[in-house]
């Protein structure tokens, strides 16, 4: 019977093969188990993909028991080791099944994912920010003319 820790490292090099073989990226687990300069469990070594935004958590629990016991725990750990400025996503594996879930805070999902997918890009979005901006501006200069001609 294999320790909890090797069972650990090998789901994280599972998950990295799924990422691997959709994305076509080069995920890798990271050294020290986070402890070093990169935090999370696994890591994208070229930056190819959106997931380089994340700091990635990967969590296997062997029974729905565990799996309740230390959800909150790792929830708060995925949190907590993200570097600041940084957004988290915690890998749960579902006990007794085949499925992994992806858990991400909804305001780093919609501002990073969606609103990118809306704009094509952040370029993009901040090249409308700023003509948005500089109407207002110009609005303003407007409006302030007007004032000083009544």
């Amino acid at each position: 019977m294999k320790n909890p820790k090797a069972i650990g490292n090998e789901n994280e090099r599972r998950i990295c093969r799924v990422i691997n073989e959709i994305l076509g990226s080069e995920f890798k687990r990271t050294e020290k188990s986070g402890g070093g300069d990169r935090k999370g469990d696994i890591y994208e070594y070229q930056k190819s993909t959106p997931l380089r935004k994340y700091d990635i958590e990967v969590k296997y629990h062997g029974s729905w028991r565990a799996f309740n016991k230390d959800f909150k725990k790792d929830l708060l750990q995925a949190r907590i080791q993200a570097k600041i400025n940084k957004n988290w996503l915690l890998v749960e594996h579902i006990p007794d099944t085949s499925i992994d879930i992806a858990i991400i805070d909804l305001q780093d999902y919609l501002c990073n994912d969606i609103l990118s997918q809306m704009t094509g890009n952040k370029k993009d979005l901040k090249k409308e920010l700023i003509e948005i901006a500089d109407l207002i501006y110009r609005l303003r200069k407007k409006f302030e003319n007007l004032r000083g001609k009544l």
